[in-house]
C-alpha cells in the first residue's frame, strides 16, 4: 500500500505544480476564484495564502473526473500555496498535506510513510513533529509557522 500511496502522492504533487504553472498570474496577486467561469477554482487566498481542493485540480483538467480526493491510505488532502518573495518576482510554495497521519497498531509508520515518499519523489516529505514538514533526504522543511496545514506528527 505504500507505493500506491507515494504513487498517488506524486500525482497530486504534479497536478499542483501544473496549476500553479497555469494560474501563476491569479496565485501572485492572490484572487479568489469562486468555481465558475474562465478560472474555474474553487480558490480561496487570505494574507499571503491560497487554498485549493482537489477538486480545482479536477475542474482545471488536471486530474482525471473520477479522482476521489482521498488515498489508498484513506486520508484527504489539503492544498495550501504560499507567496514569497517580492513584487514582480514572486515565487509560490505549495504544500500538500494529508488529513490523518499514517497510524497502525497505535504507532506512526514511519517506515512506510519512507517507502511512500521514496515512490513519490524528492518534493514529497513527512512531519515527525507537530510543527516541522521534511522533505525526501533533507531536501527541504517548512514549518507550521508558514503553512498551517502542519499540523500532526506522521
Amino acid at each position: 500500500m505504500a507505493s500506491a500511496v507515494g504513487q498517488q502522492m506524486k500525482q497530486i504533487g504534479e497536478a499542483v505544480n501544473g496549476y500553479i504553472n497555469i494560474r501563476y498570474d491569479k496565485l501572485s496577486t492572490l484572487s479568489n476564484a469562486a468555481g465558475t467561469g474562465t478560472d474555474p477554482g474553487p480558490r480561496t487566498c487570505s494574507g499571503s495564502v491560497c487554498e485549493i481542493t482537489y477538486q480545482t485540480l479536477i475542474n482545471e483538467g488536471l486530474l482525471l473526473s473520477t479522482y476521489t480526493g482521498t488515498n489508498a491510505n484513506k486520508s484527504s488532502y489539503k492544498i495550501i500555496l504560499k507567496r514569497d518573495g517580492t513584487s514582480p518576482n514572486y515565487v509560490i510554495n505549495g504544500l500538500i498535506t494529508t488529513s490523518t497521519a499514517w497510524i497502525e497498531g497505535g504507532k506512526t509508520r514511519y517506515d512506510l510513510l519512507g517507502k511512500a515518499m521514496q515512490t513519490a519523489g524528492i518534493d514529497s516529505g513527512m512531519t515527525k513533529t507537530t510543527s516541522i514538514a521534511s522533505g525526501h533526504s533533507g531536501q527541504w522543511s517548512e514549518t507550521s509557522a508558514n503553512f498551517n496545514n502542519i499540523t500532526s506528527a506522521g
